[in-house]
């Protein structure tokens, strides 16, 4: 594969402020930027609500900060399903963990987050997004991709960071970057929602009462 030159550093600028994928019929058609459904994850009410933003999907850390507020206020402070939200952020590299696994292995996920400075080398590399299958065995402990769908998180990926992976993935195909935008877009897992930008995401969240943890 073809070293790219881009580098976590290029991923977190586009998240802060990399210009948007210009509108056109066939990016529109691809991804709907969804901030109607944005803007009704945020109105939920909850006693507790708490906003996940992560850059890096570091072997998943962010998915498992989810799982943790979740089972401690449902199994320590025995409050029942409803009372607590979780949102997460994904905009940077960390968006992978959205991803399908026709993507990881068509694109060679594991490779980009390497040259990204965000790999896991410790993980098996194989074909399949190792972030997104329930693992019953876990119990309480599963922080995958559908668990947490499951568990009423709420999945936010930035459009921004999306159309960076994008680019990034190009340079090492020598292939289209809008086209792989619209294939990626495509293949986010049911109930990920595409947001404009996910450092917006994030302030709006904040303003409708969520509580702000780092990942």
């Amino acid at each position: 594969m073809k070293n790219s030159r881009t580098t976590r550093a290029a991923f977190l600028a586009a998240g802060a402020g990399g210009a948007m994928l210009a509108a056109s019929a066939r990016a529109s058609a691809a991804a709907t930027l969804d901030l109607h459904e944005l803007e009704s994850i945020l109105r939920k009410s909850a006693r507790h609500k708490t906003l996940i933003a992560a850059t890096k999907v570091d072997y998943g850390i962010p998915l498992h900060h989810a799982a943790n507020v979740l089972n401690a206020f449902e199994d320590t402070y025995h409050e029942g399903r409803g009372a607590i939200r979780v949102a997460c952020v994904f905009y940077g590299t960390s968006l992978v963990a959205a991803l399908s696994d026709a993507m990881w292995g068509k694109f060679h996920l594991f490779d980009v987050l390497a040259q990204a400075q965000d790999g896991l080398p410790m993980m098996l590399h194989t074909p399949q997004n190792p972030f997104l299958r329930a693992n019953p065995a876990a119990g309480r402990e599963d922080a995958s991709i559908e668990t947490l769908l499951r568990r009423g998180v709420a999945v936010i990926v930035c459009n921004n960071a999306l159309t960076t992976l994008a680019k990034a993935i190009a340079q090492n195909q020598q292939a289209d970057a809008a086209r792989i935008h619209d294939e990626l877009a495509q293949n986010l897992v049911p109930g990920a929602v595409l947001v404009p930008a996910g450092v917006a995401a994030i302030v709006l969240a904040q303003e409708a009462g969520y509580t702000y943890l780092g990942a």
